[in-house]
């Protein structure tokens, strides 16, 4: 998300973190995922770093 803020193309910004495009996309957009079952499942899109909140638990330096 930060690479594509900077400008980085789509493709780009995947190959530089090691996923593929469409993973890519999914993370930036989110999607819908059907089972066989019937159920669906909606996965949200990536927060940015900067809005997410970082737990107390977590050590920091």
């Amino acid at each position: 998300m930060e690479l594509l803020a900077e400008g980085w193309s789509m493709s780009a910004a995947a190959r530089e973190v090691g996923v593929g495009r469409s993973a890519a996309n999914i993370w930036k957009n989110g999607t819908t995922v059907r089972r066989k079952d019937g159920t669906v499942k909606v996965v949200p899109p990536l927060e940015p770093l900067s809005v997410r909140v970082i737990s107390p638990r977590f050590l920091s330096d």
